[in-house]
């Protein structure tokens, strides 16, 4: 279960959601085994889900000091193929949850 429903989802306008507690809501309705499901999965350290045992972190330490800064000039090749053509904004904190997926 998400431990932060009140957290603020600024991603850009890939999703029309604007708390984690909303999107929570409507995730029982996406099909477990589509592309929208690991998308939102992948950003679920957002809304306080566990980060993933070994799960890659942005800063070494795992704090952001600036989770909101801009970071959209991340090289397409470190975007997973599936967010190169998103509306995501991709802050900082953004990006973290992203690595944070992967282990």
């Amino acid at each position: 279960d998400i431990t932060k429903p009140d957290q603020p989802l600024i991603i850009g306008g890939a999703f029309p959601i604007d708390t984690c507690g909303t999107l929570n809501s409507v995730t029982p309705f996406i099909p477990k085994d589509g592309a929208d499901c690991e998308g939102i999965q992948r950003l679920s350290t957002l809304c306080g889900c566990t980060v993933p045992e070994n799960g890659c972190q942005l800063c070494t330490d795992g704090q952001i000091t600036s989770p909101q800064q801009d970071d959209s000039k991340i090289p397409d090749h470190l975007l997973d193929p599936a967010y190169k053509d998103s509306d995501i904004k991709f802050t900082c904190q953004v990006y973290q949850a992203l690595l944070q997926s992967y282990s």
